[in-house]
C-alpha cells in the first residue's frame, strides 16, 4: 500500500507538470506532455482547442483520483502495518460501470461518513413512503445536502474571509456540484436496483464494448462535474459555465469571459 501510495504521488505529480509552462518533459520518449490545468483551461486563454479543453477536463479527473488515491493509500498503508484490518479509501474507481460504484470507489471513509449522518437517518424517516423515493430523498440527502454541508464547513475560514461576491460564487459552484451528483448517483442507483435479477449478457465482443462504454461514460460525467469543483474560490460560475458549453461548441472558449 505504501508503495503505492509513492507510485500514485509520483503520476499524479507527472500530470500537475504537464499543466506548468514547460510541459512534462518524458525525455525517453522524447516528447512534451503539455495540457493546461483544467482551472487555468477556464480561466481561460482564448483559442484553446476543443480537443484540448476536453483533454485538460479529463486529465484533471486523472489527477484527483491518483491524488486521493494517493493519500488514502498512505493512511490505510500505515494503520495495516500497525495490524487494523481496514478497506482501502480509494479502489479502483477508474473502472467503476456506475456512478454509484465511483462514489463508492472514488473517498469510501466520506461517503461512509454522509451514509451514517444523512443517507440512513432520511431513509428511515420517510419508512411510510415507497423504496424509490425513500432511495432518492436519502441520496440527495447525503450527496447533495451533506456534501454540500460538510465543504461549507470546511472551508468557512476561506468563506468568511473572502468579499461577499467571491463567497457567493464559490458555495453556487459547489452546490452545482453538489446537486449534479446526487442526482446522478440516485439514477444510478435506481438503474442498478431494476438490474438486480436480470441474467447478464454472455460474454463477448458486445458485452466488452457495453462495459467499455460504462466506464467511459463514468469518466466523463465525474471529468465535467470537476469544472464546477476545481479552484473553488476563484473561478465564477460564468467562467464554468461557459466552459462547459464550450466543451460541446466547437470554437466556444473564443466567448470565455
Amino acid at each position: 500500500m505504501l508503495l503505492l501510495a509513492l507510485v500514485w504521488r509520483w503520476a499524479a505529480r507527472g500530470l500537475a507538470l504537464s499543466g506548468s509552462d514547460t510541459g512534462l518533459v518524458l525525455p525517453a520518449l522524447g516528447w512534451t506532455l503539455a495540457v493546461p490545468d483544467l482551472a487555468t483551461a477556464i480561466a481561460g486563454p482564448a483559442g484553446l482547442s476543443l480537443g484540448t479543453r476536453w483533454l485538460a477536463t479529463i486529465v484533471e479527473l486523472f489527477h484527483e483520483v491518483l491524488a486521493m488515491a494517493a493519500r488514502g493509500h498512505l493512511i490505510i498503508g500505515v494503520l495495516r502495518l500497525f495490524g487494523f484490518s481496514v478497506f482501502r479509501n480509494t479502489y479502483k474507481p477508474l473502472l467503476s460501470k456506475s456512478l454509484v460504484e465511483f462514489w463508492n470507489r472514488y473517498y469510501y471513509y466520506f461517503k461512509e461518513l454522509m451514509v451514517e449522518f444523512f443517507f440512513f437517518p432520511t431513509f428511515v424517516a420517510l419508512s411510510k413512503h415507497r423504496v424509490q423515493l425513500r432511495l432518492v430523498a436519502a441520496v440527495l440527502a447525503a450527496a447533495t445536502l451533506g456534501n454540500f454541508y460538510y465543504h461549507v464547513v470546511l472551508d468557512h475560514r476561506i468563506l468568511l474571509a473572502a468579499d461577499w461576491y467571491a463567497g457567493v460564487q464559490a458555495l453556487a459552484g459547489r452546490w452545482i456540484y453538489s446537486v449534479a451528483l446526487g442526482i446522478g448517483v440516485a439514477a444510478s442507483m435506481l438503474r442498478e436496483r431494476r438490474r438486480r435479477g436480470v441474467t447478464p449478457a454472455a460474454a463477448g465482443w458486445r458485452s466488452r464494448t457495453r462495459t467499455i462504454r460504462a466506464i467511459l461514460g463514468v469518466w466523463v460525467f465525474f471529468s465535467l462535474l470537476q469544472i464546477w469543483n476545481v479552484d473553488r474560490h476563484a473561478l465564477t460560475v460564468r467562467q464554468r459555465a461557459a466552459f462547459l458549453a464550450g466543451l460541446f461548441t466547437p470554437g466556444g472558449s473564443e466567448r470565455q469571459p
